[in-house]
Formats: C-alpha cells, structure tokens, sequence
C-alpha cells in the first residue's frame, strides 16, 4: 500500500451468536449509562421473576429496581454487561423474551498524544454496543509505505480494537479517528498525534544547561570586576595611607624646629 488519500481499516469485533438475536425495538434502545425500563408482557397473572441467559436478575442488587405492580424491570445505568436478553416468567413458566439493545459508545480521547520520530505509536479505541459493533480507523492524511508497519489487533477482554504503527515518521502526524458502527447508529473518537523530532527530548535538557553556562557567565564577569574595584579602591587606600603619613612627619618635624 503505497500512498492513500484516506487510509480506512475496517475490524470487526468478536460476535457472540446470541448477539445476532436481536429484536431492537424503541422503547428497548437506550445509550450507554442511561436508564432504561422494560415491561414483561405475560399477560397471565400472578409474580413476575426475571432472568438472564447466565441467571437469574439480581432484583436486591443496587443496578436494578423491580417494580411488581407495574411487572416492570429497570436498569439504573446500562453498562456493557446489562445489554442483552432479559426473560420474564411467572410460576407456571410462562415466558416472554426482551432485548436490551444499545447505540454504539465509544470513550473519547482526553488528550493528544505525543510521539518521539522513530519510536512506535498504539492507541486503543474502547467501543461497545448491542447488537455487535464494528470499528473503522481512519486518518486524515496520506500514508507512505504503511503497510509494513501498520497492526491492527484486540485489546482489553477483545472488544477494544488496538492501532499500532511501528516506526512513527513526521508525516504520520495527525488526526487518527476511530467510528464504532452498529444497526441503531454510529460515534467515533478523535486523538490527535504529533510527531515530535529525535532531540526533542534533549531540548529541556538544552536550555538548562545554556541557562546554567550564562548564569556563570554573569557570575564570573561580576566577580571579575568586583575583584578589580576592591584592587582599586585597596590601591587608593595604600595612597592616602602613604600620604597621610608624610603629612605627620613634616608636621612632627616642623613642630620639632620651632621648639
């Protein structure tokens, strides 16, 4: 791959096969952290239980509320492990089946990031939703020989998609946006990357020691002149010194004579 306008890498996460069940209605869409509240449609009285395909819903735990009257059940903050196939059911097993579908999410890069020329770049796009989503990288500028030094692979648990470019150039600088895509919708996330010189690091290091060498530069030329006044004004004290001394001996002799 010699040269793109656009460099898009499509990589799509691992899909679970009840991840292709879905029924993704509405009133059972939610984006992520938010509330969502579903209601079980068995229509033959009596209490409502709820489960999920790994057990049964943990109604005393903090994430959920039950509410008997209404046989509704909802989730206080749709994270990651609350989407999915939630079953209701009464004593005599009769069943009905909801899915909990969720609009891709995707974490938004805080910062930029920056990289030494030479040394390699990885960022990580963290991404979920329901049904399975997929995620596409893309970059705003042209790439030279990129190919072999592109790699694309899994992060944490195998749901972040994880770009690394060994050998960063300057020209590799920019705008890297990571778009998580699923049946409800689209985000993404930008990270800007800048692509600093070699000696960049040494540049601090530089300026400290450029500061140090003029501090001592003005340090010696102050004591260097200071040394030369006190020479001075010692020289000039020998001299008054010398001369107030004569003045006392013509005066002691004068005072000599006229006795």
């Amino acid at each position: 791959m010699h040269s793109l306008l656009l460099l898009t890498v499509v990589y799509m996460f691992s899909v679970n096969a009840d991840d292709e069940k879905h029924d993704c209605k509405t009133n059972m869409t939610v984006e992520a952290d938010k509330p969502i509240t579903i209601g079980c449609p068995v229509t033959v009285t009596g209490e409502i239980f709820w489960r999920r395909s790994d057990g049964p819903v943990a109604t005393k735990d903090k994430e959920y509320l039950v509410v008997a009257e209404n046989r509704t059940l909802t989730i206080l903050k749709v994270d990651q492990v609350h989407s999915g196939d939630y079953v209701c059911y009464n004593a005599d097993n009769d069943t009905a089946t909801l899915t909990v579908c969720v609009r891709p999410y995707v974490k938004q890069y805080d910062k930029p990031k920056n990289v030494i020329e030479g040394d390699p770049f990885q960022v990580e796009c963290t991404a979920w939703g329901y049904p399975a989503v997929t995620v596409e990288w893309s970059f705003e500028k042209n790439f030279t020989d990129v190919g072999d030094r592109l790699i694309f692979k899994n992060g944490t648990a195998g749901m972040n998609s994880v770009l690394r470019i060994e050998d960063m150039k300057y020209e590799d600088g920019g705008e890297y946006t990571c778009t998580v895509t699923n049946v409800l919708g689209t985000n993404n996330a930008t990270i800007q990357v800048n692509v600093k010189d070699k000696l960049a690091a040494l540049w601090p290091f530089l300026g400290i020691c450029a500061e140090v060498a003029i501090l001592c530069v003005i340090i010696f030329l102050y004591e260097r002149r200071r040394a030369k006044r006190l020479e001075k004004e010692a020289n000039m004290t020998e001299e008054t010194d010398h001369m107030t001394a004569n003045n006392d001996t013509k005066v002691s002799d004068d005072v000599r004579h006229r006795k």
